[in-house]
């Protein structure tokens, strides 16, 4: 019961969080992200080619594909309706989820230290760790595919028009947040030891953010793909480390707290 009312009550403590060595860039937080993100994809024991479920999920990607038109045009018409009565501009800090969750993300790293919690603290670090690969791999495919969104063109096979922008015309493949909140939430689910239960949760938080948002269906079942593969790896390689003193990284919007695509902030509790 403990962990639930962390995870469901650390949020409220944003203004109360222990003293800790102040915020700033990090010129190595960059290279541990990028070392992070070539271990998952490529060389580590568990990435993403070696995981014997990556055949499968490149198959219903590729299939999806074939129908993306049809299948994203009910979505749009029958099931994004659905959620945009909640949009999360109603609810959230300043109308964005992103910034709640990070903000949720160091909140959690202050309650553990305060209270040299090691299991929240593995829940910190990874969830940290997870966002920031997500967006890395996410962003960096998009760069790479350069997929024109549905709301450009009814045709999902155009492909190569890269934008620099994160909202671009051609930033269609894969979706970040999709891949972003799976890869946060799988984290939890971890934590909790509720892995279906956080799944349902983050798959609802994603479609609730869509009210703004445009993915073809596979853009989006990528991303879900990717996202629960970020989480279950950060939280295996974080399982047997000691992190109390170690660097924590992790995404932010807020001004000098660090650069990257996203913002990378690193802390440390001396």
């Amino acid at each position: 019961m403990i962990r639930y009312g962390v995870i469901l009550g650390v949020i409220g403590i944003f203004g109360g969080l222990p003293a800790v060595a102040a915020a700033s860039p990090s010129p190595t937080a960059s290279y541990w992200v990028v070392n992070d993100v070539y271990e998952l994809m490529l060389v580590g024991p568990s990435s993403l080619i070696r995981n014997p479920q990556f055949p499968m999920a490149v198959a219903t990607i590729g299939g999806l594909m074939l129908v993306d038109r049809s299948t994203t045009a009910y979505y749009e018409a029958s099931i994004k309706p659905v959620f945009q009565p909640y949009s999360v501009s109603e609810w959230s800090p300043d109308g964005n989820l992103d910034n709640a969750l990070f903000e949720f993300i160091k909140a959690s790293y202050g309650y553990a230290e305060q209270n040299d919690d090691d299991s929240l603290r593995r829940f910190a670090y990874s969830a940290g760790e997870a966002v920031l690969d997500a967006w890395v791999i996410s962003q960096g495919t998009k760069l790479i595919t350069g997929r024109l969104r549905p709301n450009h063109t009814d045709d999902p096979y155009q492909w190569g028009h890269r934008s620099t922008s994160a909202s671009g015309a051609g930033t269609s493949f894969f979706s970040g947040h999709a891949t972003a909140y799976m890869a946060f939430f799988t984290v939890v689910g971890k934590y909790t030891e509720q892995e279906t239960l956080w799944d349902v949760t983050g798959v609802a938080a994603y479609m609730i953010l869509l009210s703004s948002h445009n993915h073809w269906v596979s853009d989006m079942v990528a991303g879900y793909f990717v996202g629960k593969a970020i989480g279950n790896y950060v939280w295996d390689r974080n399982q047997n480390r000691v992190l109390k003193g170690e660097w924590f990284i992790y995404p932010t919007f807020v001004p000098g707290e660090g650069a990257y695509l996203i913002k990378i902030g690193a802390t440390k509790t001396f």
